[in-house]
This record gives structure tokens, C-alpha cells and sequence, in this order.
């Protein structure tokens, strides 16, 4: 080992005494120590929050979660109730359920009675026969042209019942008059089969298409043809065209 010497020494060499510098040596290792365990120190730290903000997203969700649940069964007891009423007939019920916010309103114009037959509020209340519900429930921008599972709207089922006032009401409230089922059968279709002659005569003088096909390719005219020859005589193009003189056929 190098000792201490003369800087003009005649070997050459110079700079003093020299020894191995520990002190520096574990100085670099500790900063290196430190550094690593800074990053160690880091990385455990993203992972807890990534953690922490894990739980609290899933947190979040789970109570968004319960509170849409709440939400949509306390929607379905409304819906439940409003149908309840419009089956009832209980008109104070029908305006307290549509007493309501817009979002609610909204589902309720979209709701249905049942899935078996997706029947909306307003083709509901006309079966039922409630024109004074079914007045309410226009008034709220409920859809008169509105239909069941098997296309069904509110005027083929009042034509159904053989409900004429229902059809008149229905009619000067714009009803689709020509509307047609997934059968494609119209209400004069299917007045003409009943046989229900007044309805027949005012569905005409509306201006119903009778030259419309159902699914059996068949005119109301020709659906008519297994009844009574006043229902046929409705619905002949001639006494169609002169509607002042239907009421003779009758």
C-alpha cells in the first residue's frame, strides 16, 4: 500500500497520501438505499390509493345501486296504484297519480299494466270504459294512437266492447281511425265482424278506409259477409259514397 511520500519524489508519482475513501463509498450506498426505499415508499402510496379510490368506486356504485333499486320499486308502486285507480274507476286517484314531477309522469305515460299484454294507461282506461279518465289522461299528453302487445290501440278496443261513446269520444279526439293491429285488421275490421252497426255508420262517416286488407287479405266488406246484409250494405263502396242515406240500411 502506497505511503506517505514526497510530491517530487523520483518515482513520479504525486498527489499526497491516499487511501480508500469508506466514508464516501457508504454515503453513495446509503443515498442509494434512500432513493430506493423513497421509490418503494412512493409506489406503495399510488397503490394505496388506487386501492383507496377502488373501494370508494365501488362504494359509490353500490350505494347508486340501492338507490336506483329504491328508486324503480317505489316507481312500481306508483304504477301499481295509478292502474289500480284507472281499473277502479277512481278518478281522484287518477289526478293525485298524475299530480306529479315530469320524471315520474313520463314513466307512467311509458308504463304498462302488464307484460302478458302491454297494455299503456290510456288504451287500458278506454276498455275499462272511463272517458272521463281517459279525457285526464289525454290532457297529460298520454298518446291516444298508444297500443297493446297484439297492436291494439284504445279505439279498437272500445269498437271491441261495442263502447259508441267511447268510439265517438275517441274519434273527436283524434283517434287513428285507420289504425291497424299486428293483423292488420282496422276498427271498422272489426265492427264490421261484431256486426255493430252504429259504429260501423260512424267509423264511415269519418272517413274509415274500407278498402283496407286484414291479415286474411279481406276487406271489411268481405269480413262482414258471414252477417246480416244491413252490416254489408254499410259498407258497400255506393252507400259509403252517400252517407246521409246510411241510416236506411239499418
Amino acid at each position: 500500500m502506497p505511503w506517505k511520500g514526497d510530491s517530487d519524489s523520483s518515482d513520479g508519482w504525486s498527489g499526497g497520501p491516499w487511501w480508500y475513501d469508506y466514508d464516501k463509498d457508504f454515503r453513495e450506498n446509503e443515498d442509494r438505499e434512500e432513493k430506493a426505499e423513497a421509490r418503494i415508499a412512493a409506489y406503495l402510496a399510488e397503490e394505496a390509493a388506487r386501492e383507496a379510490a377502488k373501494i370508494a368506486e365501488e362504494a359509490a356504485a353500490k350505494a347508486a345501486k340501492e338507490e336506483a333499486e329504491k328508486k324503480a320499486k317505489a316507481l312500481q308502486e306508483k304504477v301499481n296504484q295509478f292502474f289500480t285507480a284507472i281499473t277502479k274507476g277512481d278518478i281522484d286517484e287518477v289526478k293525485r297519480s298524475i299530480s306529479c314531477d315530469a320524471e315520474t309522469l313520463s314513466a307512467l305515460r311509458l308504463s304498462v299494466r302488464t307484460y302478458a299484454t302491454l297494455t299503456p294507461a290510456l288504451v287500458w282506461a278506454a276498455h275499462k270504459g272511463h272517458i272521463e279518465i281517459v279525457d285526464l289522461l289525454l290532457k297529460k299528453d298520454f298518446k291516444i294512437s298508444a297500443t297493446n302487445k297484439f297492436g291494439e290501440s284504445a279505439l279498437y278496443l272500445a269498437v271491441k266492447n261495442g263502447n259508441v261513446e267511447m268510439v265517438s269520444y275517441l274519434l273527436n279526439c283524434g283517434a287513428p281511425i285507420n289504425q291497424q293491429t299486428k293483423k292488420n285488421k282496422t276498427a271498422l275490421h272489426l265492427a264490421a265482424r261484431k256486426g255493430y252497426r252504429e259504429i260501423v255508420r260512424m267509423l264511415c262517416s269519418r272517413g274509415a278506409d274500407i278498402t283496407l286488407k286484414n291479415y286474411e287479405n279481406k276487406t271489411p266488406l268481405e269480413v262482414a259477409k258471414d252477417l246480416d246484409g244491413a252490416t254489408q250494405e254499410l259498407l258497400r263502396p255506393a252507400n259509403y259514397a252517400n252517407l246521409c242515406n246510411i241510416m236506411s240500411f239499418i
